[in-house]
């Protein structure tokens, strides 16, 4: 599992995320890197000392905006995403050249797609706000 933030911030090849938009001020973390996180939930009393709390965090895409997300690949993967809308919109999941589309109606939920990686090599995961504002908070990946 990964946390939303948590998508590639830099790539050998190609764009790791869109990069577009407007940051959050009042988040430090990845700051600097063009994309807007939201805060879903306060802070709580830290649990340990290096306890940093970003699960707290979501990444907000608007139309057009993708995240990646480099995972050690192992064939065939459904990827459970959990997201939230405030209004309807479509989320675009990608890898190796295959990509599924998902609705997602208002509030929040799971949505699943599958993607082809390949066993043994390092493999980029695209999620891609294809309408609407979509937030995400965690990724979910298993071998189907």
């Amino acid at each position: 599992s990964l946390m939303a933030v948590d998508f590639d911030e830099f790539a050998e090849n190609g764009q790791p995320c869109s990069g577009t938009g407007a940051e959050n001020p009042a988040i430090a973390y990845r700051r600097g890197c063009g994309m807007r996180l939201e805060e879903v939930r306060e802070a709580k009393e830290k649990q340990f000392a290096f306890d940093s709390q970003w699960d707290r965090y979501a990444l907000s895409l608007g139309k057009g905006e993708f995240a990646r997300y480099t995972l050690e690949g192992c064939g065939r993967l459904a990827v459970d995403i959990e997201a939230g809308v405030q209004k309807p919109a479509v989320l675009r999941g990608s890898a190796g050249g295959a990509a599924e589309e998902r609705s997602l109606e208002v509030g929040e939920g799971t949505v699943s797609i599958s993607v082809d990686t390949e066993e043994g090599v390092q493999s980029s995961v695209c999620i891609t706000a294809v309408s609407g504002e979509i937030y995400l908070k965690k990724l979910h990946f298993r071998p189907v």
